[in-house]
């Protein structure tokens, strides 16, 4: 992977690792099907002003069929998926399910696209798991609930990372010639419009909504999903998904990062422990090279 492309990796982890932050501040206020709305259309309209000023349209309309397609398996059901985890699991469970993406991407890329998996990257993807297990240790064990870890919000926390590696290999099969912005643009924007009409029929009362929440589900859309797919799409076309699909591994990081930095959170010898393990294994499984030349 040459470093320009592990630059965005790690810039596309940064602006992740915000999601579940500004998830976890709207849905409770929201609800899980407005949020999902509010977040796909703030996204979707984010990216449509890009596509309209950089003159990306005739790509998107073009390839409006495939792209929607990819939408389906990269925002709408992930989505919703998510939204409903989120009610019922805590955070460290939701990390470890998330890192199944590249796992399932690795898999589903031997088999639907034959893509070669090395020796050192299928260890570096075993490495980042087992990573993101040490980094979540301690919450896992202060956890002493049954109740949070729901068989279905289980299933619907391992169905997202599913629809993601999915559509990682499928974008990275039909759409690698696809111009990004427009990728993006019409993925968020034809989950927008899958939703909308569920979205309108269990709006929340403004008035019961804070102004935190609303500009929680706003940043979620516009930052974590537009700005976010932009980079995606890029590294998509760029690098294959296999590789792509580890920026799941770098994501908990850097939210730990986020939290010992700007709330005062404990930094554990678990977390520098399991932070180290994740890095290697994103490196050994996306073949990072030091020059400008990589795999």
């Amino acid at each position: 992977m040459p470093l320009k492309d592990l630059r965005n990796l790690i810039l596309l982890s940064i602006i992740w690792s915000g999601s579940f932050l500004f998830m976890l501040l709207s849905i409770r206020e929201i609800g899980s099907i407005p949020m999902v709305e509010i977040r796909a259309f703030a996204g979707g309209a984010f990216l449509m002003v890009l596509v309209i000023v950089f003159g990306k349209m005739t790509s998107l309309v073009q390839n409006y069929k495939r792209i929607a397609v990819a939408g389906l398996f990269n925002s709408a059901l992930p989505f919703l998926m998510l939204s409903y985890a989120a009610f019922h699991l805590t955070s460290g469970l939701l990390a470890i399910l998330n890192a199944m993406t590249p796992l399932f991407g690795g898999l589903i890329a031997r088999v639907w696209l034959k893509e070669k998996m090395t020796l050192p990257r299928i260890g570096g993807l075993i490495l980042g798991f087992i990573g993101i297990l040490v980094l979540v240790s301690d919450d896992l064990l202060a956890d002493t609930g049954s109740g949070s870890a729901h068989f279905l919000a289980i299933l619907a926390g391992l169905g997202a990372p599913l629809c993601y590696a999915t559509a990682a290999c499928y974008t990275s099969l039909y759409l690698k010639n696809v111009d990004a912005m427009a990728s993006a643009a019409g993925s968020v924007g034809t989950t927008a419009l899958i939703f909308l009409p569920f979205a309108l029929l269990t709006w929340p009362d403004p008035a019961n909504v804070s102004l935190t929440a609303w500009a929680s589900a706003i940043a979620l859309g516009v930052l974590c999903t537009g700005l976010a797919y932009v980079i995606l799409f890029r590294l998509l076309a760029s690098v294959g998904p296999t590789k792509t699909m580890t920026v799941t591994f770098l994501v908990p990081p850097m939210g730990v990062m986020w939290g010992v930095i700007f709330l005062d959170e404990p930094l554990t010898p678990s977390i520098i422990l399991g932070a180290c393990i994740v890095l290697a294994g994103t490196f050994l499984a996306t073949g990072v090279r030091l020059g400008k030349k990589g795999g």
